[in-house]
Parts: C-alpha cells; sequence; structure tokens
C-alpha cells in the first residue's frame, strides 16, 4: 500500500457512477421483474420500487414526470416490464434503475417501445398542430398506399367511387406486415409524393398490436413528417394507435373514414349549387322590387308620363335579361357537375364489372391485360361485381 492515495467515498463513488454511465449498454435498458415494496413520495410525486425475480433484486426509481404518465396503478407482486438505465446514486453508494417507462408484461416490448418513440417524437415537434398541412377540399388526385389484395383498398375504392367519382384514384401497393413494413411503405410514400398527389391515405385493417409494429418506425414518421403531400393515416380499429397516427395530418379510425374524410359529397355539392341558385333569385327578386318602388316614388315627380312609362318598361326588359341570364348559368353549371358525374362512373372500372366483365389479377396482385402475362398453372383471382373467383390458368390461346 506505499505509495498508493487513498480516494474519499465520494471520490469512489463518482469514480464507479463514471463508469457505469460511459457504458452504453446500461443508459437503454429493457428488464423484466415483479415488483416489491411499491411506494410513491407523496410531496415529490417519486415512485421507488425494488424489481425482482426468482434470484436477484435491484433498486428502482421512477420521477414524478413519468410516473404521471401510467396508465395502471402498479402494485406489490404485478409482473412488469420496464424501460431505463442503471446509474450509481453517489449519496447512498447504490446503483440503481432509473425507470422512464413501465408496462404490464402481458403488453409486451413492442407496446413500450411505442410509447417511448412516442415521447420522443412528441419532445422533437414532430406532432405540432403547426405543422399539420390541411386536406383540400376537392382533390383530384388521391394516393393509396396499402395491400393490393386487402379489404382496406377495396373499402376506399367504394367509397371514393360513391362520393367523390371526379377523383382519380392512384394505388401504390406495399407491405404491411413484418421487418419489410416500414420500407416498403417509405418506398411508396416517395413514389407518390411527386407533387401531383393532392392527398396521401395510408392504411390497412385492423390485427394484433405487434401486427401494427411496423407504423411504429421512427424513420417511417420522419418520412411521413416531411413528406409535401396531406397525408391521412388509417391504421388499424378505431381503437388502434400508432406514431403514424400522431404524426400524419389527419387520422381517421378505419379506411372507409380516410376516404370520406378525403372526398367531399358530390350530393352534397349539387344541393349547394340549387341553394345557391335560389339565394341568388331571391336577392335579384329583391331588387327588382327596390327598383319598382323607386320608379314608382319617381314617376309622382318626373314627366311627361309617356317617358317614365318607357324607361320602366325598359327597366323591366332589362330586369328580365339578367334573371334569365342567371338561371341559365346555374343551369348550365348544374348540367356540368351531371355530365362529369356520369362521365367519370362510365369510365369507372366498377361499373364495367356491372356489365358482366371481369378483373383478373394475378397472384402477386399485378392487373392481368394479356395473355402474355399467364403461364399454364399460374393461380388467377377474377373480380366480378359481387365478389371474387379463384381459379388456375390451364391454358391460354393469343387471338
Amino acid at each position: 500500500m506505499n505509495g498508493m492515495q487513498a480516494l474519499s467515498v465520494a471520490q469512489l463513488n463518482m469514480y464507479v457512477r463514471a463508469l457505469l454511465d460511459s457504458d452504453v449498454n446500461l443508459q437503454s435498458i429493457l428488464v423484466r421483474g415483479e415488483v416489491s415494496n411499491y411506494t410513491r413520495n407523496a410531496r415529490s410525486g417519486h415512485v421507488y420500487f425494488t424489481l425482482k425475480d426468482s434470484g436477484a433484486a435491484i433498486k428502482a426509481v421512477m420521477f414524478c414526470s413519468n410516473a404521471d404518465k401510467l396508465d395502471f396503478r402498479p402494485e406489490d407482486g404485478m409482473r412488469v416490464l420496464v424501460f431505463g438505465r442503471v446509474t450509481l446514486y453517489e449519496r447512498d453508494g447504490a446503483y440503481q434503475l432509473y425507470v422512464e417507462r413501465m408496462v404490464h408484461e402481458g403488453l409486451g416490448a413492442a407496446y413500450l417501445e411505442f410509447l417511448r418513440l412516442k415521447d420522443k417524437l412528441q419532445g422533437e415537434g414532430l406532432f405540432a398542430a403547426e405543422h399539420k398541412k390541411p386536406i383540400p377540399k376537392y382533390p383530384e388526385r388521391i394516393g393509396v398506399i396499402t395491400s393490393s389484395t386487402g379489404a382496406a383498398l377495396q373499402d376506399i375504392l367504394s367509397v371514393c367511387s360513391r362520393r367523390y367519382p371526379a377523383a382519380e384514384i392512384i394505388v401504390c401497393p406495399c407491405s404491411l406486415q413484418g421487418d419489410d413494413c416500414p420500407s416498403s411503405v417509405m418506398r411508396a410514400l416517395e413514389r407518390l409524393d411527386d407533387g401531383t398527389m393532392d392527398v396521401i391515405i395510408i392504411a390497412r385493417g385492423g390485427g394484433a398490436y405487434e401486427d401494427l409494429s411496423g407504423f411504429n418506425d421512427e424513420a417511417l414518421a420522419k418520412a411521413v413528417y416531411a413528406a409535401s403531400t396531406p397525408i391521412i393515416s388509417a391504421v388499424g380499429h378505431e381503437t388502434d394507435f400508432t406514431v403514424l397516427d400522431f404524426v400524419a395530418d389527419a387520422r381517421a379510425p378505419t379506411p372507409s373514414a380516410a376516404a370520406e374524410l378525403a372526398t367531399p359529397s358530390i350530393a352534397e355539392l349539387v344541393s349547394w349549387l340549387d341553394a345557391l341558385c335560389f339565394r341568388c333569385i331571391g336577392a335579384l327578386q329583391r331588387r327588382l322590387n327596390e327598383s319598382y318602388s323607386r320608379v314608382d316614388s319617381a314617376a309622382v315627380r318626373i314627366s311627361p308620363v309617356r317617358t317614365l312609362a318607357e324607361k320602366t318598361a325598359k327597366l323591366d326588359y332589362m330586369c328580365d335579361k339578367i334573371l334569365t341570364c342567371i338561371v341559365n348559368r346555374l343551369q348550365r353549371e348544374r348540367m356540368t357537375v351531371d355530365k362529369l358525374s356520369a362521365s367519370v362512373n362510365a369510365c369507372s372500372p366498377m361499373a364495367a364489372l356491372m356489365h358482366g366483365y371481369g378483373l383478373v389479377r394475378a397472384q402477386d396482385g399485378r392487373n392481368v391485360s394479356s395473355v402474355d402475362m399467364v403461364s399454364r398453372g399460374d393461380r388467377l383471382s377474377v373480380r366480378l361485381k359481387d365478389g371474387e373467383i379463384y381459379c388456375v390458368a390451364e391454358r391460354t390461346e393469343k387471338l
């Protein structure tokens, strides 16, 4: 011990803490265990407990700002999953776990990661209302990112066709589940976010929480935030939430609701035109009545009577002509809307299905437009007006 310099207890604890804090593996750690000796300080609001299993235990603390976010009340004996960091509490010389997030063990790591990422992105301002882009009222082109074979796509097409057939729907298929889900959605977003779309819908049906984990991806969230086109998120059921829902410009509870949010109702537009027509006619009638009143008042003071009668007749003629022009203009606008609706409906693929035609798709989702795209033994689906037929090609014949 000769020549060895003695350390104070504070210096020793400070050194050990520096060692723990320098270990990156201890700064973001997920631990499973059982809650014991759970208490919450009435004054500070901080939570103190022991996390243990059959072989060991560790002291843990959860500060008030994090404890207030808990959506359940921890109790002794409860199995939990916690996320946090490990360091040394210098005053007592004891290392402990500083918990940032805690969930029931049954919810799993995916939900805990969702909460962690949600807090991180919210702190970076990605959810701020001032960054949300408005959804256009009358879109000409609507981009849809979803599976080409899922029910979500059919729901969106059906609603858009019924509400606003004038809009063109551009579908960009992608993977909605698994490890490649985030990158697949980002590639589809990159293709559609080229300035030609008025709004983009990202949609998929419901599923287990783990099935939606691809939409709790930081890179995907930042890609949606950086997109120039307004984006509507419609992932899962009404009670499901993902990070995508918070970063998108609008969130819809279902794919059908997303289609309604993206489109106006053509029936409501026609009703609005009718109401506008009646208001214009009423306003013109009031102006005419006011003019007649002024003419009648002037007749008492102005002579000769013949001149007054000529000007009154001219006024009647001009008023009738103006009224006729307004009515004709409104009728032409109404006819234009009706023709546009009929023309779009006639061109719709869904309209062709009503006349006995079918939409043929290959097993990989491609639309089949030529026998050159089909080989013997290929599995095909044929979309009819009321459902789909699944079949296998026995042979092909070129016409």
